[in-house]
């Protein structure tokens, strides 16, 4: 009598490497909404930011990054200079013209104060804001032609409405600190009733 070989067992395919790796691939998307979900829920509980805000940010698309190699886009026209809100304190600091702007070059009879250059931008302290005042003399000598101006000092951005010391803030708070740019707007508008936004604070 003779007897016909059992077949082998069929494999499992529920142990193959393709079944595996869709399994690593579900655990690792489950602990990545479980992290999304964590960093959604301590945002809610941000003091000053709303869940609209929070949406608008993460639908907000990148920046561009700068480049040297394209074409600039034609600069749009400029809105106009912010002004800064009039219930904030101001200091004054007077900048005074070099002791050789402060006399004629012809006769050397000394220039007399005509006026002042004035410029402001927004200064922080410690929880309090207030406007930096600069006032840079201008002097001239009565029956002369020349003028002289004080020189200002240079600035981390030129122009700017902003002091170096709200700038060295705004990326402390960013790389160090970690506070996202939206945050960042929303205190100083709060604080300080200046809305600067996440473009300019960025750049």
């Amino acid at each position: 009598m003779f007897y016909l070989p059992c077949p082998p067992p069929a494999p499992d395919p529920t142990n193959s490497p393709e079944v595996a790796e869709l399994k690593r691939q579900l655990r690792l998307a489950h602990l990545k909404i479980q992290v999304l979900e964590e960093k959604l829920s301590l945002l809610e509980l941000e003091p000053g930011v709303s869940q609209a805000k929070v949406a608008a940010e993460a639908e907000r698309e990148p920046l561009p990054k700068p480049s040297s190699t394209k074409a600039r886009s034609p600069a749009r026209p400029h809105a106009g200079r912010q002004e800064l809100p009039a219930d904030l304190s101001r200091r004054e600091r007077v900048l005074a013209c070099t002791s050789d702007e402060q006399h004629c070059l012809q006769s050397g009879a000394a220039r007399v104060v005509i006026g002042h250059q004035t410029s402001g931008q927004l200064e922080v302290e410690p929880a309090r804001c207030f406007v930096l005042v600069t006032k840079r003399e201008m002097r001239a000598y009565p029956r002369g032609v020349e003028a002289g101006m004080a020189v200002a000092p240079p600035r981390i951005v030129e122009k700017g409405l902003v002091s170096d010391r709200v700038v060295t803030d705004t990326i402390v708070a960013k790389f160090v600190d970690h506070q996202p740019p939206y945050r960042q707007s929303a205190r100083l508008e709060r604080e300080a009733g200046v809305e600067i936004h996440r473009p300019t604070l960025d750049g």
